[in-house]
Order: C-alpha cells, then sequence, then structure tokens
C-alpha cells in the first residue's frame, strides 16, 4: 500500500509523456490549482483547528482531496478552453 503514490506517480508521469502540448499545458494548469488549492485549505484548517477546537484532519485525507481537486480543475480547464 505504501507504493500506491509511487504506482500512480509513474502512471501519471508516462500519460503526461504521450500528451501533445495542448494536453501537457492543461495538465500543468490544473496541477497548479490543485496545489493551490490543497495548501490554501489545509493550510487555513489547520490554524481553525486549534484555535475552534475542530477535529484533527487526517492526513490521508489529503491525497483524495488532492485528487478531487485536480479532476475538478482538470476538467474545467478542457471544458472552457474547448474550440
Amino acid at each position: 500500500m505504501a507504493g500506491l503514490p509511487w504506482v500512480v506517480l509513474l502512471m501519471v508521469w508516462d500519460g503526461y509523456r504521450q500528451m501533445d502540448e495542448y494536453g501537457k499545458l492543461n495538465m500543468l494548469r490544473a496541477s497548479s490549482m490543485a496545489l493551490v488549492a490543497l495548501m490554501l485549505t489545509v493550510m487555513t484548517y489547520f490554524p481553525l483547528e486549534q484555535a475552534l477546537k475542530l477535529p484533527v484532519l487526517p492526513m490521508w485525507i489529503l491525497w483524495p482531496l488532492g485528487w478531487l481537486v485536480w479532476g475538478i480543475a482538470f476538467g474545467l480547464l478542457n471544458r472552457s478552453r474547448r474550440e
């Protein structure tokens, strides 16, 4: 199970290498948007967790949250940039 992120990373990297320039650009845009959204979520939640005594955010939730944000961003970029 510990190797799963590395397998997914290799699959994404292989898919990225096979894309054309337009697909690569959309992939990079979606990845950067997902990273920013995920970091904003985490960096906002952790201080609020301490101040408002919220439940602890499990670290495993960051993986599916990052993929969810990436998928939404990728879909929106592809939909909005169609000709």
